[in-house]
């Protein structure tokens, strides 16, 4: 690399790095839908689960050098539902509905630029988003091969995010 060193062993799975790189996740994703005829509409309700975890460290640069090192680890959450309703005549083929999605991801990210810039890095990330919505849409048949599609759909999203950087001067050089 551009520091002067050169891995002589031969092997590329086995060298003189800085870190011990590894990554590591776990995670659950799960979709649940339950679909019911009422007689005069159909109801359709779908469940999302997410959870998600993930901690990471490589050594960038691949050198006993601590030149871009870091580790991130992340923890993503989420939970959606949705509620329709559908339902068909002659004239019109309808759906209305709501939904719901609550979202929180944490994050840190510890950067080691020691032997480059002489410092370490620090990100902190928690953020959270909450989704609810109520929409609906009709498509009318005027015709044997013409229809018009109308459809009305609302939001409302709070997000919310509390994050830094810090930026440490870890080593004074000698």
């Amino acid at each position: 690399n551009f520091s002067g060193y050169t891995d002589t062993n031969g092997d590329p799975f086995r060298g003189a790095w800085s870190v011990d790189p590894d990554y590591n996740f776990d995670q659950v994703l799960t979709t649940l839908r339950v679909d019911a005829d009422l007689g005069f509409a159909d109801l359709t309700s779908v469940t999302g689960y997410i959870n998600f975890s993930r901690d990471l460290g490589p050594d960038t640069d691949a050198s006993p050098f601590r030149l871009v090192d870091f580790r991130t680890e992340d923890d993503v959450n989420q939970i959606s539902q949705e509620i329709r309703l559908s339902g068909s005549t002659p004239l019109l083929d309808w759906q209305a509905g709501v939904f719901y999605a609550v979202d929180n991801v944490e994050a840190t990210y510890a950067g080691s630029f020691i032997d480059l810039l002489n410092t370490t890095t620090l990100t902190v990330a928690d953020q959270s988003s909450t989704s609810q919505a109520i929409f609906g849409n009709a498509e009318w048949q005027l015709g044997d091969s013409v229809s018009l599609i109308t459809g009305l759909r609302y939001t409302n999203e709070v997000r919310e995010a509390e994050n830094f950087t810090q930026d440490n001067v870890s080593e004074l050089g000698g």
